[in-house]
């Protein structure tokens, strides 16, 4: 059951002006940055109090071979709120890589037709928001809602409570004030096409996840690196900096940018660093930094730390 040197004067014209191609940033008024900030924290905003927010995750559970059944009694596998759900609402069958739903009848659950599933028909982990989103495999009854995707080899469920006490007691996220100097300009170095790595979760399960590459990027005239996952059309980073340390922020956090075009520049903007999903449901099985990605610097710019429980 079930309940992350000498200075050569000749070159240095030269090298003036390669260090400025390489960190000047693509030119953006004050008035349009402050504009496009103010939307993207809007957007985070209503993403959080939205149905697939992560504060809304209060469980995943992994199914095991034979009848799986979920309801509200402590006597089911999959246990769900009480005064939610029926006692007994139904089963799922896992035989072989095959999964079927049965459910009890009168059960008053909507779900989208499909009662037998492979995991072929399953999405990946690796954006939870795709999962949440693929209404072919959601499963729904008031305000409970439960997605199945591949976890590991294995057939998971993903649970929601849009009224759930993380999200019915959520208030919003602090941030520090926006800095255009935490906009970055930076180089990719792309990994070649297919390349895994691992990545380790804060529930200690180690995992291969599509890499994108490399960003270089310099701050204070030191560089830097982060390594990308791939997200699509995005790259996506776990990143640590010294902010954690103040207890500023998460311990990590996520990051996304665009995926770069012929020229391999990339914005990476750190005032839209976010909290992870770990930091609003204890039950999300948030990507630890990859060791490329522990920053000796502060970033203090983005989200500042989210304390589930005060």
């Amino acid at each position: 059951m079930t309940n992350i040197g000498k200075k050569t004067i000749f070159a240095l014209p030269l090298f003036s002006i390669l260090l400025w191609s390489f960190i000047a940033l693509s030119p953006i008024d004050d008035v349009t940055y402050k504009k496009e900030i103010k939307e993207w924290q809007e957007k985070r905003d209503a993403d959080l109090k939205s149905a697939s927010s992560p504060l809304n995750l209060i469980g995943i559970y992994f199914f095991k071979e034979g009848m799986n059944t979920f309801g509200s009694s402590e006597t089911n596998d999959l246990i769900l709120p009480k005064g939610k759900i029926a006692e007994y609402a139904g089963q799922y069958v896992l035989k072989n890589d095959t999964i079927t739903l049965q459910l009890k009848e009168g059960s008053g659950i909507v779900y989208k037709g499909i009662t037998v599933l492979t995991k072929s028909d399953l999405p990946s982990p690796d954006d939870t928001k795709a999962v949440a989103k693929d209404t072919t495999i959601q499963i729904q009854h008031g305000t409970l809602k439960w997605f199945l995707f591949i976890s590991g080899g294995r057939i998971a469920a993903r649970v929601l409570d849009t009224q759930s006490e993380n999200q019915t007691h959520f208030t919003g996220v602090e941030r520090f004030p926006v800095d255009k100097k935490w906009r970055v300009e930076a180089k990719f170095q792309p990994y070649e096409q297919g390349k895994k790595i691992e990545i380790t979760t804060v529930k200690g399960k180690t995992n291969l996840r599509a890499a994108a590459g490399l960003v270089v990027f310099k701050v204070n005239g030191k560089e830097y690196k982060l390594e990308a996952l791939d997200r699509g059309p995005n790259l996506f980073f776990v990143f640590s900096d010294q902010t954690s340390l103040k207890e500023d922020t998460y311990a990590f956090r996520f990051l996304t940018a665009k995926k770069p075009g012929a020229d391999n520049v990339v914005i990476v903007d750190f005032n839209k660093a976010t909290n992870p999903n770990c930091a609003f449901s204890e039950h999300a099985p948030c990507p630890l930094p990859p060791a490329q990605n522990k920053l000796t610097f502060a970033v203090p710019a983005g989200e500042k730390k989210y304390n589930l429980h005060n």
